[in-house]
């Protein structure tokens, strides 16, 4: 029983880790993204840009690009990563139960 209660321990500390890493990710390419945005927009030629973009596309843009950051991005890497781990357990398995099949793995 005690086996189980630290491995469930683990697993619970791994799962906020985790959590706690995809916050800052998302927190900091956010930030990025939003100084990367802000500078272009602010540089672009006023008389070519500005006076034939209304402002509320520009907002809308500006926006809709954040948006995209804060909600898509980290589903995509954490979709990334569940598959990156996937693929590791199974070639552990595999070497595990039959060393061999590590001869057809590529260096």
């Amino acid at each position: 029983v005690v086996v189980y209660a630290i491995l469930a321990g683990a697993l619970a500390g791994a799962v906020f880790l985790r959590a706690g890493l995809f916050m800052l990710i998302a927190v900091r390419s956010q930030r990025t993204m939003h100084a990367l945005v802000l500078k272009k927009v602010l540089l672009a030629p006023i008389n070519l840009f500005f006076d034939v973009t209304p402002s509320g596309r520009i907002l809308n843009r500006f926006t809709s690009d954040l948006d995209k950051v804060d909600s898509q991005l980290p589903e995509q890497l954490l979709t990334f990563l569940q598959n990156v781990m996937s693929v590791i357990a199974a070639v552990i398995i595999c070497a595990v139960s039959n060393p061999w099949a590590l001869i057809g793995i590529p260096c």
